[in-house]
C-alpha cells in the first residue's frame, strides 16, 4: 500500500526588475529540520536568477528563531524591523 504525504514545503517568489520577493516559505510541522526549506529557497532563488533577479528581500517574524537561523545561514542579514500596533494601542 502506497501512502501519500501531501505537501511538505511551499514557497512563493515574485520578480520585479532586479528584485525577487520571497514569501510564504513554509514547511509542514512533521517535515521540519530535513532540509525542505533550504531546498525551496534554492529552487526559488534559481528560478529568480533565471529571470535576471539579482537582489532578494523577504520578511520574517523576529520571534521565528528557526527561520531567522535558516536565512542567516543562507547569507541574509536583518535590514530593518517593523513595529505593529493593534487598534487598542
Amino acid at each position: 500500500m502506497q501512502q501519500r504525504c501531501g505537501t511538505l514545503a511551499i514557497g512563493r517568489a515574485t520578480v520585479d526588475g532586479p528584485w525577487v520577493g520571497l514569501t510564504a516559505i513554509e514547511v509542514a510541522p512533521q517535515a521540519r529540520r530535513r532540509g525542505y526549506a533550504r531546498a525551496v529557497m534554492a529552487a526559488l532563488l534559481s528560478w529568480a536568477a533565471d529571470r535576471a533577479a539579482t537582489r532578494v528581500y523577504l520578511e520574517v517574524l523576529a520571534s521565528n528563531a528557526p527561520a531567522v537561523a535558516l536565512y542567516e545561514s543562507l547569507g541574509f542579514a536583518e535590514h530593518h524591523r517593523y513595529l505593529y500596533r493593534d487598534a487598542a494601542s
